[in-house]
């Protein structure tokens, strides 16, 4: 298992807690963060978002708290921490004391090496292999510029932050940093999968609503980004209803699954989401979307890693393991997940236990 401790950055920037920011802000930007001591003790993480959030003299007074990492939990546990606070690095304790800090790059380089590993072993065929390389490609880098494009526009606009356009423009940013981040954690995922890793879960007591209105916010964006005229709507019959489970991995789920209705969703259609059923033992979510009815043939591959070209209508944007990753995400969770075609209509539905399953 690949530790957090095992994977410490030996070498990082510190700065003394009561050091004018004025005189690092030029290192903080090239570095991207600065690890803050006063004296031997500990302080925090100094980012250039600090800095924009709570601009003041000294710099102990723009450090602000940011979620820290045990350094027996996994890499990709640290990465998902890293994906939800969007920092850079992140504080190591052990035993309640600070170790060090893990950088993004560091887990990057780790998980790129057993990334490498699946070309070794015979998953998939070698056209297939080409085709999801030439697909990382082009999927890597379409977010990447819009995060860096509009980065640059917010970093040369003089206007009020409560201004429209500006909010646009910073939604833009999010939901692009979003895709991007959410791509390398299912690479992270199915690779570790492969290298024989078993999934970590964090069983917490989750709001089911909370977790559909985020995906509405999410997808209502991304549909307008699509120039799609969608309707996105949730059903709950119980919207105080909490659930123990991984709540990041349900919420994973349900994008991935929201994502591939919308991908394929008409210009104007309706995308239904929610709870279909419930027992004392297990719920079941789904997600419904008009459009052609997916095939029995089709059904066996749908979940396949990788492989589009046996889908024929289906082959659009993406790297081909969204529901790959849904898949594994759903039984990990010790659950089950099979799609309905109906007559104008595909319904992807799951059901998980309703509490912490041994």
């Amino acid at each position: 298992m690949m530790l957090i401790r095992q994977n410490l950055s030996p070498f990082f920037q510190k700065v003394d807690a009561y050091r004018g920011v004025s005189s690092i802000e030029d290192e903080l930007i090239k570095r991207n963060f600065l690890v803050v001591f006063e004296e031997d003790q500990f302080c925090g993480i100094l980012t250039p978002a600090d800095l924009i959030r709570n601009p003041r003299k000294l710099v102990i007074d723009c450090v602000t708290k940011k979620d820290c990492l045990d350094s027996q939990e996994n890499i990709l546990f640290a990465w998902t921490q890293m994906c939800k606070s969007h920092s850079s690095a992140l504080p190591v304790f052990e035993n309640g004391s600070f170790i060090g800090i893990i950088e993004k790059a560091t887990i990057v380089n780790v998980l790129g090496e057993k990334i490498k590993q699946l070309d070794t072993q015979s998953l998939v065929s070698q056209n297939v292999k080409n085709e999801f390389i030439n697909s990382l490609s082009h999927e890597i880098r379409t977010p990447l510029n819009g995060i860096l494009g509009f980065i640059n526009i917010l970093a040369e606009m003089d206007v009020d932050k409560s201004d429209e356009k500006y909010r646009e423009y910073a939604d833009l940013v999010t939901t692009n940093a979003d895709s991007f981040l959410l791509m390398m954690n299912d690479l992270i995922e199915l690779s570790l999968t492969h290298s024989g890793e078993k999934p970590s879960l964090h069983w917490e007591m989750i709001m089911i609503e909370k977790i559909f209105s985020e995906l509405q916010d999410i997808f209502r964006l991304k549909s307008s980004m699509k120039k799609k005229q969608l309707v996105l709507l949730s059903i709950n019959p119980r919207p105080s209803l909490s659930l123990l489970t991984d709540g990041e991995k349900l919420k994973h789920i349900l994008y991935h699954l929201l994502d591939n209705a919308i991908k394929f969703a008409e210009v104007e259609s309706q995308i239904l989401f929610g709870i279909e059923r419930m027992t004392d033992s297990l719920i079941t979510f789904f997600v419904t979307s008009s459009g052609k009815p997916i095939s029995n043939s089709d059904k066996q591959q749908i979940f396949e890693l990788f492989d589009k070209s046996g889908l024929g209508y289906l082959k659009t944007e993406g790297l081909g393991i969204g529901l790959t990753v849904a898949k594994h995400f759903v039984e990990s969770l010790y659950g089950t997940i099979e799609l309905i075609a109906g007559e104008n209509t595909n319904t992807f539905c799951f059901s998980i236990p309703r509490y912490h399953v041994n």
